[in-house]
């Protein structure tokens, strides 16, 4: 009985122990307010481009046939050039192609300026981008400025094309690169041979100055009789270098020449 009421007296000590070590912590709870979740503003929807703005002479371009692409006013960083006209296509194999003539308006003969085309989407987001590769690399006063952008896998759902001519100040190296003396003297339209796609020009060039020309290319851009663009090509020589007083003879084949009445030549080389 001793060791009965002993060990009772010792549960009741460790109870009180217990009891009275043990803190009655009330757990922390954090009182900062949740900030508020952020409103997704709603982009508007981009109005629809009204039918009295597309360009009747552009052809569409992997799109459906109620669609047409537009071709966007063209921008250039100086008052010396003037967009003559656009055109774009797609070719025999698949390759759209943006092609244009502009005119320069300047006093003093430049190099080439840069050129570039771009493709965006119906809401003007940029799809593709390419530097034009057939152009002049001599500008002189009052020339023309054929020229042609290829994009071999174009964007599925591009709508319209954008041109931006940017030119610096003249870079006297750049120009004495090049040769000018060259004339073409002479040259046809026809139909296209049993190898040709489209139509071709021919004709011959003379190297009218006292230096030597090399890589002598002729550009040409083509025309129907009611003066819109249908093309731009080019061609070399048949001989790339021309001493003074040399001539040969040139060939330049188009892929969309349907009902082409007319062409205008530009002559290009470097000196050697």
């Amino acid at each position: 009985m001793k060791y009965a009421i002993l060990f009772v007296f010792f549960l009741i000590a460790l109870g009180g122990c217990s009891a009275g070590g043990l803190s009655a912590t009330t757990p922390v709870l954090s009182t900062s307010t949740p900030l508020p979740l952020a409103t997704a503003t709603a982009i508007p929807t981009r109005a629809a481009i009204p039918e009295s703005t597309l360009i009747p002479t552009v052809t569409a371009v992997s799109a459906l046939p109620s669609e047409t692409p537009i071709a966007v006013l063209p921008t250039a960083t100086a008052d010396v050039y003037t967009f003559l006209a656009h055109v774009n296509y797609q070719d025999s194999i698949g390759t759209d192609v943006v092609a244009g003539v502009i005119k320069y308006t300047g006093e003093e003969t430049i190099a080439v300026p840069d050129v570039a085309v771009t493709l965006k989407d119906a809401n003007g987001a940029v799809l593709a981008t390419q530097k034009v590769f057939v152009m002049p690399d001599l500008i002189k006063p009052g020339s023309l400025i054929p020229y042609k952008a290829q994009f071999t896998t174009p964007p599925p759902d591009w709508k319209n094309f954008e041109t931006i001519i940017r030119s610096d100040e003249t870079n006297m190296s750049s120009v004495d690169s090049y040769y000018g003396d060259l004339t073409v003297t002479q040259s046809h339209l026809t139909s296209g041979g049993q190898s040709s796609t489209g139509p071709q020009v021919l004709g011959s060039v003379k190297n009218t100055g006292t230096g030597e020309a090399s890589l002598v290319q002729v550009i040409g851009a083509l025309w129907n009789d009611k003066n819109e663009l249908l093309d731009v090509s080019s061609g070399f020589t048949t001989i790339p270098d021309l001493s003074p007083g040399d001539d040969s003879a040139f060939q330049i084949d188009f892929s969309n020449g349907e009902g082409a009445t007319k062409f205008d030549l530009v002559v290009s080389a470097f000196k050697k």
